[in-house]
């Protein structure tokens, strides 16, 4: 009979019983109980916070506005009303594969648009062959030799059980296939209207040039994306979206974190972890990357994929039942779909891994 799983042992901080602390207690997600705060070092009552913070590729949304206002309304209260001396890190993920895929895109969608890349000889071919590479990859059910003007008829005929709200698959529960099935009907319908204009010369909405963008910069990077590798490209665009982000948190009256990193800042030192890794045999260099070894790393003895169960002794439910919990549930070492939501969208050579989990 398997083991029941056990909480890890969790040493709570002490304090002498005469100790000017005001009375407050949390609840510990690792124990699951309330437990009283007490900071390690009690005598300044310092409080060491680190936040997590985006991943600036992107503007924010309503989840990053929910999240951070939480995070502020918690830290003023502990700052505020217990008067304990709280100091803020938050660190800026502005180097990572979703990064580097539309920094390099937007690289090269705007030297097409200034006719600097071989591609823009042929303006409106491009725009059709892109039109039918995005079709091909997202939208399968439309041939891709489908000509712009009968994109929408086409989309309509294949995929109108989708709009109207019922399953890809007869048998299965709308969810977030569904939900990116819809965004690409979306992008591919303004791609050709904006194609169909511009070739009769007409103006196009921004909304549709804008999903024509979409549609062409995959294409663009696919020719042409092996040959951006300078860094500022990149860099260019994070700061682009991290002072975006600032101005959000500003506007919401949230205050600054004490200190701010990067992890550009320490690219040096994350080489040197994974260096480390690789010596101790659980990494190993593919294509100029280097992935984690999940074979070796459970041959020595630990454990990769987990249970649920376990989780959920640990984890609220929410996120017990997370995209990144079920990535681990043994079951799903293999599903192609949920590995394909984290970060492997670089390099095409998942096959040549030693593992696909």
């Amino acid at each position: 009979m398997a083991t029941a799983p056990r909480q890890p042992p969790w040493h709570q901080p002490t304090a002498p019983d005469d100790a000017e602390l005001p009375r407050l207690v949390v609840y510990n997600s690792l124990t699951r109980s309330k437990v009283p705060f007490v900071p390690i070092d009690w005598r300044t009552k310092k409080v060491s916070w680190y936040n997590c913070g985006p991943t600036t590729y992107a503007d924010a949304h309503i989840g990053h506005a929910r999240n951070y206002m939480s995070t502020d309304i918690v830290r003023r209260i502990l700052r505020d009303y217990f008067k304990f001396n709280v100091t803020l890190q938050m660190n800026y993920t502005d180097v990572d594969d979703k990064i580097i895929v539309r920094a390099r895109q937007q690289h090269l969608l705007q030297m097409f648009k200034q006719k600097r890349l071989e591609a823009s000889s042929d303006v409106n071919g491009i725009r059709i062959s892109a039109l039918s590479g995005y079709l091909t990859k997202n939208l399968p059910r439309v041939s891709q030799s489908t000509s712009s003007d009968d994109v929408e008829s086409e989309i309509s005929k294949h995929y109108s059980a989708v709009l109207s709200g019922h399953p890809l698959d007869p048998g299965t529960i709308p969810g977030d296939k569904e939900a990116k099935v819809k965004m690409h009907i979306k992008t591919a319908r303004g791609a050709s209207i904006a194609i169909v204009a511009l070739e009769q010369g007409k103006d196009a909405s921004e909304e549709c040039l804008a999903d024509l963008d979409d549609v062409i910069m995959p294409w663009l990077d696919q020719k042409f994306g092996a040959s951006v590798a300078e860094k500022s490209i990149f860099l260019e665009l994070t700061n682009k979206f991290e002072k975006r982000f600032e101005q959000d948190m500003k506007d919401l009256n949230c205050l600054a974190p004490d200190i701010v990193t990067r992890v550009s800042d320490y690219a040096a030192q994350i080489v040197e972890f994974v260096q480390v890794i690789q010596q101790n045999g659980f990494a190993y260099p593919l294509g100029g990357s280097v992935y984690f070894d999940i074979k070796a790393f459970e041959a020595a003895g630990n454990t990769y994929a987990v249970s649920p169960n376990r989780y959920s002794e640990f984890l609220p439910k929410r996120l017990a039942d997370s995209k990144l919990v079920q990535r681990l549930e043994p079951w799903n070492r293999q599903d192609a779909k949920l590995i394909a939501e984290g970060e492997g969208s670089l390099t095409e050579i998942a096959l040549e891994k030693r593992s696909t989990a």
